[in-house]
């Protein structure tokens, strides 16, 4: 038996089923109806601010990183650390996610072969990525070019100083 759909009496291709205030409502569309339906009202629920207030009475949850301000709440949104001190300062959240994911805590591969930036000018770096996202969210763009171009200036200079010398 063809069901026919619930506006215009063409046949239905889309069936889909609720439950409203405790009752069972059927729904069935042709194409055109449902794609000239009108949006759904949205949830109520903010799945966000609910972790964050079921979250928020744990100190984790409001743990920002000193080094590149990024939050806890922030990555789990993200789903990106923002450095690499962020797997200290969100240690007791990240163990249980790197268990479940990668089935161990403890990373077992190899440093880079080519240089890397000492600490503090790493840090640097990483604090200038930071002001530069800041500047460009807020469309200060005048500042953005300034960290830009400090940014530029501070790999350029770590680039000069990895590359072999010439000696003649």
């Amino acid at each position: 038996m063809d069901i026919k759909c619930d506006q215009c009496d063409a046949l239905a291709t889309v069936h889909f089923t609720q439950i409203l205030n405790g009752k069972k409502c059927a729904t069935h569309l042709c194409d055109w109806c449902m794609a000239n339906r009108p949006p759904q009202a949205k949830s109520q629920i903010n799945l966000p601010a609910l972790l964050q207030a079921i979250l928020g009475q744990n100190e984790l949850a409001q743990a920002i990183c000193p080094c590149c301000g990024i939050g806890f709440m922030e990555f789990r949104g993200q789903g990106q650390l923002g450095c690499p001190h962020d797997y200290q300062v969100f240690r007791l959240g990240l163990l249980p996610l790197l268990k479940r994911i990668h089935s161990r805590v403890r990373h077992l591969g190899k440093k880079p072969s080519r240089g890397t930036f000492p600490e503090e000018l790493g840090q640097k770096l990483l604090h200038l990525r930071h002001q530069l996202n800041q500047a460009v969210a807020s469309e200060n763009f005048e500042q953005a070019a300034v960290l830009k171009r400090q940014i530029r200036s501070i790999q350029e200079k770590q680039a000069l100083e990895e590359s072999p010398r010439n000696e003649s």
